[in-house]
């Protein structure tokens, strides 16, 4: 915990209490985590019914 702790720049109490239980954490500070951990957060987007998208990222009706 003290390594993870030193590469996100949380303190270790941020860092228990953020994930306890009760925590909460902010998608920030997960994303702090994970990158401590070598872990890599991939997004994919559903495709919507009404909406296509062209090969440059465009969308149309």
């Amino acid at each position: 915990m003290n390594q993870i702790a030193s590469q996100t720049g949380l303190s270790r109490e941020q860092l228990y209490r953020s994930f306890s239980e009760q925590g909460n954490p902010t998608l920030k500070t997960t994303i702090k985590v994970m990158k401590a951990l070598g872990i890599e957060l991939t997004a994919y987007c559903q495709p919507h019914p009404h909406f296509q998208v062209d090969g440059v990222g465009q969308a149309w009706d």
